[in-house]
């Protein structure tokens, strides 16, 4: 079963501002997968008591991330999309509840392995922060900069319990301006 974070969600991470150009995201039997060389992003497949739905033979596959998007959106808000085989060509057939069904051809290429991109042992720091907080701040530090330059930010961490500093990594924006903000953390 998927649902409109497996699709529209994850397909918002597939595009043409990453260092390789998949197009596609992953769907295996536990989660669906985007990644563009600067970032990757896994999205759990949800949990449903009352699931049936075997996916065993019709997962992993490619999924245009163009058509994951459109399926994404026709997906409501508490809704599941169910998938299977279409015919002998290795192409799948998700169908959402408005009776709406999808054709997902066969993507012919593979998709990288991204367990061995994961980081695995004990973090040296974990820090809670509130997601649409940060969304703004680094918004704010991407318009901050010129055209010309890279937006990229030093993030500082002095501690789980400490404000985490966020510095333009440019000194001075083209009229000679700086940027500095702290982000409170979130009890986790």
């Amino acid at each position: 079963m998927l649902n409109k974070h497996n699709l529209a969600t994850v397909a918002e991470f597939v595009g043409s501002d990453g260092r390789y150009k998949l197009s596609s995201i992953n769907v295996t039997d536990r989660e669906t997968i985007a990644m563009n060389g600067y970032y990757l992003v896994r999205v759990t497949m949800p949990k449903v008591a009352d699931s049936t739905e075997s996916l065993e033979g019709v997962v992993p596959f490619l999924l245009d991330a163009k058509q994951a998007k459109a399926i994404g959106k026709s997906i409501g808000k508490d809704e599941m999309a169910s998938c299977a085989l279409n015919g002998d060509e290795g192409g799948r057939t998700i169908s959402v509840p408005n009776g709406t069904k999808f054709h997902v051809p066969k993507v012919e290429s593979t998709f990288p392995t991204v367990d061995a991109l994961m980081p695995s042992g004990d973090p040296s720091l974990v820090i809670g922060l509130n997601a649409n907080y940060l969304m703004k701040l680094a918004r704010a530090f991407s318009q901050f900069q010129s055209e010309k330059r890279s937006p990229v930010i030093k993030l500082s961490f002095y501690g789980a319990d400490k404000s985490v500093k966020m510095v333009k990594m440019e000194a001075e924006n083209d009229a000679g301006q700086t940027i500095t903000a702290l982000l409170m953390p979130e009890r986790l």
